[in-house]
């Protein structure tokens, strides 16, 4: 999406199973960005809320479904050829 080219970024996180994580997952295709979820049966879409103030800003985040991330979202192939075609990987 830096690049201004589709599909040469994927972004892989665990979600819920709700409106959050399809407004997450239209914006991310609406910049070129691949999708891989993970989801989560039981846990909601994190959320953050955020205060600006000046050039100020406060974040109160609800992880949710972000806490759940498991590896074995690694195992699927097609995330396993994601990562090892990687030229950059970001983990947070």
């Amino acid at each position: 999406w830096l690049w201004k080219k589709p599909h040469v970024a994927s972004f892989m996180g665990c979600v819920g199973k709700d409106k959050y994580s399809k407004i997450l997952e239209d914006k991310l295709r609406e910049s070129g960005v691949q999708p891989r979820y993970q989801y989560h049966d039981k846990e909601p879409t994190g959320t953050c809320g955020v205060l600006i103030t000046g050039k100020n800003r406060s974040l109160c985040a609800n992880l949710a479904a972000a806490n759940c991330f498991s590896p074995s979202h690694l195992d699927d192939p097609e995330n396993r050829r994601i990562l090892e075609r990687a030229e950059y990987i970001y983990i947070s």
